[in-house]
């Protein structure tokens, strides 16, 4: 949804249009603590109105309550599309429910009411909801990916992910990163988020993430921004609330100390010795690391230095990076030269892909292009 900012209504609609069936659910994206059974426990409750309904009558919606408090999610019948479209897209649900008939029933479970406002809180929660029934199901399973290819040494140190344009490599490497940390691995991990894009399609910003874990439940976690487009209406109210470009790159500016501050946080992460393996993790590895030694290089290199000193002591720690396909000859010379044996995980594309970005590391390069 473009325009997600004028409220939940407006994101009804921006889906209504794949609504096919009688019926559809409406869930916030930030709740993922809600299991499965909620969703079939709420389409029964439905039908069994529906088939002690006398009439017609105003479209029904239904929600559990938790502790007298409603959650999500809210199943609405298709009827009611045309009357939500009635109402002011900057409404709330609320307003929604007054043209329906609105039913509710008690649940005991609390994941209808939690949601997480913030990637630190849902990193906090993979560590308190870890191993539970309704814990994300992330970082176990491959995504979108192809078959390895072989191994360079019987146990490879790193995993390189790599595809094309729209395979979900980032995508790939922090559900690994979310699953890992599900089961307590300690690990440290630095990963680019897109900040949003304009109305061609282009990126209009990535920030740098930066997360560790130790022990406990408590996450190190940095989030900085990193680039944004120099015609950004947004840059003046970045620039008063730290953003400090002094680098441009094809329509891009930087702000080099977002690197900085990922590397501080491994430097703390480094400080706790470790006793058992560790896995660290970095996203795309580029020109700007492999050629030019810019970037994320120094954080690989200190990362790749803390690995031989665990593995020296025998405690098999590793790295799971990725990587465009063309700056793959690249990163395999760099790995045999530091003599750390790798394999390969190659992903296929999305069905459908997604929707070509412009990557700002390599804007105005030639014969480049994003991720």
């Amino acid at each position: 949804n473009p325009d997600w900012q004028r409220g939940m209504v407006s994101s009804i609609l921006a889906g209504a249009r794949y609504v096919e069936r009688e019926s559809f659910f409406v869930s916030h994206a930030d709740m993922p603590l809600i299991p499965p059974g909620v969703y079939r426990s709420l389409r029964e409750r439905a039908d069994q109105d529906r088939r002690r309904a006398e009439g017609p009558g105003r479209p029904g919606a239904w929600r559990f309550i938790f502790q007298g408090k409603p959650g999500h999610p809210v199943l609405f019948e298709r009827s009611a599309l045309p009357l939500i479209e009635q109402i002011g897209q900057g409404e709330s649900l609320k307003a929604v429910f007054d043209l329906c008939e609105l039913r509710t029933q008690e649940t005991d479970e609390p994941g209808v009411l939690i949601d997480f406002d913030d990637t630190e809180a849902y990193l906090r929660s993979l560590l308190v909801w870890g191993g539970k029934n309704n814990t994300p199901g992330m970082g176990k399973k491959e995504f979108f990916a192809g078959p390895a290819e072989p191994a360079e040494a019987p146990e490879p140190v790193v995993e390189i992910i790599t595809g094309p344009q729209g395979a979900g490599k980032t995508t790939a490497l922090r559900l690994r990163l979310y699953g890992a940390l599900v089961d307590r691995q300690p690990l440290c991990g630095v990963y680019q988020r897109q900040t949003g894009r304009n109305a061609d399609g282009i990126s209009r910003g990535f920030e740098l993430e930066a997360l560790s874990y130790s022990s406990g439940t408590s996450v190190d976690y940095v989030r900085r921004l990193l680039c944004v487009q120099a015609t950004d209406p947004l840059l003046k109210r970045y620039r008063e609330t730290g953003f400090a470009p002094s680098e441009a790159l094809g329509p891009f500016l930087f702000d080099p100390s977002a690197f900085q501050s990922a590397l501080d946080l491994v430097h703390r992460f480094l400080t706790v010795k470790a006793e058992r393996g560790r896995v660290f993790y970095i996203d795309e590895l580029g020109k700007l690391e492999l050629e030019r030694s810019g970037g994320l290089r120094p954080l690989l290199e200190v990362m790749v230095r803390s690995i031989q000193e665990d593995n020296r002591r025998g405690l098999g720690s590793r790295l799971v990076c990725s990587a465009r396909q063309d700056t793959l000859p690249l990163l395999r010379t760099l790995l045999a030269h530091w003599g750390l044996p790798f394999a390969v995980t190659t992903l296929t594309p999305r069905e459908t892909p997604l929707p070509r970005l412009s990557n700002p590391r390599t804007a105005g390069r030639s014969g480049e292009t994003g991720r």
